[in-house]
């Protein structure tokens, strides 16, 4: 019975000395880098009339440019999510899985959104140049409608590093 009691209190103190041993030790490195460019737009429309006379002789006659001009565009929307983790350790004191961490990161992240519906241009032109006008009528007439919807730009970023989780 002593050998056996000997043997049980032997083996209790190789388990005490041995379980630090059985710590986990996490060496971790992470280099990231995020480049995110979205774009929306509707801009940059281009509608229009025009006449033009340029070093020319015009008699009775007429140089004109009439019209209706619209444009019309939609809305520009631009959402963007963006999740990055990196180092992420659990660790658990009463179960075995405490540890050590040792974490180096480096992050980089940029980011750009853009949503647009400028740039829109209608109109009607009529020009003269170096010309002899006698009797003739140079007009530019017309309705000139620009409408452009929303421009909405939304972006969420998390960036998550060396995130350490533990339980006691």
């Amino acid at each position: 019975m002593k050998k056996i009691a000997a043997l049980i209190g032997a083996g209790a103190m190789l388990l005490s000395v041995a379980a630090p041993a059985l710590a986990t030790v996490n060496i971790n490195k992470a280099k990231i880098k995020n480049t995110t460019v979205v774009s929306a737009g509707t801009g940059g429309n281009v509608v229009g009339n025009g006449a033009s006379v340029s070093k020319a002789g015009v008699s009775g006659s007429n140089v004109t440019a009439d019209g209706s001009n619209t444009v019309d565009t939609g809305n520009a929307k631009v959402r963007n999510l963006e999740v990055t983790a990196a180092n992420t350790n659990v660790n658990c004191g009463t179960c075995g899985l405490a540890g050590v961490n040792v974490n180096k990161a480096k992050v980089k992240s940029d980011t750009t959104v853009v949503a647009s519906t400028g740039g829109n241009l209608v109109g009607n032109g009529a020009s003269v140049e170096m010309a002899h006008v006698s009797g003739s009528n140079v007009t530019a007439d017309g309705n000139n409608h620009v409408t452009t919807g929303d421009a909405a730009a939304s972006n969420v970023g998390i960036i998550l590093v060396n995130t350490q989780v533990s339980f006691p």
